[in-house]
């Protein structure tokens, strides 16, 4: 996983202390979400829970990716 520089300075900034934080390597999800569709046989598709991690960033990186189709739970 790459995690920016600014990203790292930004969190050690605040001093010695733990800091909880979601850190994510988007370029990777990409890659590894559209590795994941090409390996799927024919007629099968990836669903992704938007329940699970709705942040806009993470779907439009899936959505760069594999051809998703997001739809409401009902």
């Amino acid at each position: 996983m790459r995690i920016d520089p600014g990203v790292v300075a930004a969190l050690r900034a605040g001093g010695d202390e733990p800091v909880c934080a979601y850190v994510y390597d988007l370029d990777g999800l990409r890659s590894h979400a559209a590795a994941a569709v090409a390996a799927l046989p024919a007629g099968c598709e990836l669903f992704y829970a938007l329940k699970a991690n709705s942040q806009r960033p993470l779907i439009e990186a899936l959505d760069d990716a594999t051809p998703i189709q997001l739809v409401a739970a009902r």
